[in-house]
């Protein structure tokens, strides 16, 4: 199509659409001839119109994505595909069943399992138990651990796996403490 054309489709400036191709978000080609005329991919300038709609209208992008449709953020630390969940590329399930809560966390916040926290020791399975009960205790004793700890905090990804092992360490304990300690 053309700049004006997809211009008006997606109701931005020509500088505007410019931009959005030298960005990678809409493809262009010149057109054949003398002119330096160039011709924009419809299909990319249609997928950036409905995105722009769908951040307008969150709940219309939130049910899209609940239909197991366009991802509402792309990211590198997760991915859903069909029914299977990842982080950074290792199936969650094959993560619970292989590793503890804190190398998983080491994964998620560096992109790598942390050496310290390869033992399973901190996890347990919680079959046959009310998960609710679980996620309430765990949040308590997050907050615990966080409130007198200035590197809770700490925001440099660097201090991130460091500063989140005794909150991870805090949920294990939550969902693998015997019910009479609970």
């Amino acid at each position: 199509m053309s700049a004006a054309d997809a211009s008006a489709l997606l109701g931005v400036s020509r500088t505007t659409l410019y931009a959005y191709v030298s960005r990678g978000f809409v493809r262009s080609q010149a057109t054949p001839g003398p002119s330096r005329e160039r011709r924009y991919s419809r299909d990319d300038v249609e997928r950036l119109q409905r995105r722009t709609e769908e951040r307008r209208n969150p709940d219309k992008a939130v049910a899209h994505a609940l239909q197991w449709g366009m991802p509402v953020l792309e990211s590198a630390i997760t991915l859903i595909d069909g029914h299977r969940l990842y982080y950074r590329g290792h199936d969650a399930l094959a993560l619970a069943r292989t590793h503890s809560i804190a190398a998983v966390a080491s994964l998620i916040w560096t992109g790598r399992f942390d050496a310290l926290t390869e033992t399973r020791s901190d996890t347990t399975a919680v079959h046959g138990h009310d998960i609710s009960s679980f996620a309430a205790r765990a949040q308590s004793l997050l907050a615990s651990a966080s409130a007198d700890d200035a590197s809770a905090f700490d925001r440099r990804p660097e201090h991130q796996a460091r500063a989140g092992r005794p909150r991870s360490r805090a949920a294990g304990t939550a969902v693998s403490a015997p019910r009479a300690a609970r």
